[in-house]
């Protein structure tokens, strides 16, 4: 369960990062900022406090499609080149570990199996559909309910 814990928030900061970290779109003034967002950033949005705060709201954000089993709203926060990455556990093997950008996410219909990575303990390939997956090493339990958020801290339960 931990392990597990910590690789949905690991999967949650780093689609929040990859989000605020886009390449600006076509037209827009980088030093400037999202027009659509006021401009530039204040000051005050660089303040730690201002950070940690955004970072729970994204997360949150996220937990809630994962829960919602939205992903046409997950494709919109996965940064198109770089992609979503899913690992069963927090250590992320690189050479097992699935990546999809946002048009190759597949859906709970897919009936591909992939290998997703390895057994903790056993080794065996974990070879599951994106649906057993999901529901196996994704969302298995109420993250968007969780009692407790940490930023930077790992919990477990």
């Amino acid at each position: 369960m931990r392990y597990r814990l910590c690789a949905l928030l690991a999967l949650i900061a780093a689609l929040w990062l990859l989000s605020a970290c886009a390449a600006p779109k076509a037209g827009q003034d980088p030093a400037k900022g999202n027009p659509a967002e006021g401009g530039a950033s204040s000051p005050e949005a660089s303040q730690p406090a201002d950070m940690e705060q955004s970072l729970r709201a994204k997360a949150e954000e996220i937990a809630a499609m994962l829960r919602d089993r939205d992903l046409e709203r997950l494709k919109t926060v996965i940064d198109p080149e770089t992609g979503l990455t899913f690992s069963p556990y927090a250590y992320i093997d690189t050479a097992t570990a699935q990546r999809f950008r946002p048009q190759e996410l597949p859906d709970f219909q897919d009936a591909e199996k992939r290998i997703w990575g390895a057994y903790d303990g056993t080794g065996e390939p974990i070879e599951l559909t994106f649906r057993e997956y999901y529901e196996k090493f994704v969302y298995d339990k109420d993250f968007a309910g969780a009692p407790e958020i940490s930023v930077n801290e790992l919990k477990s339960a």
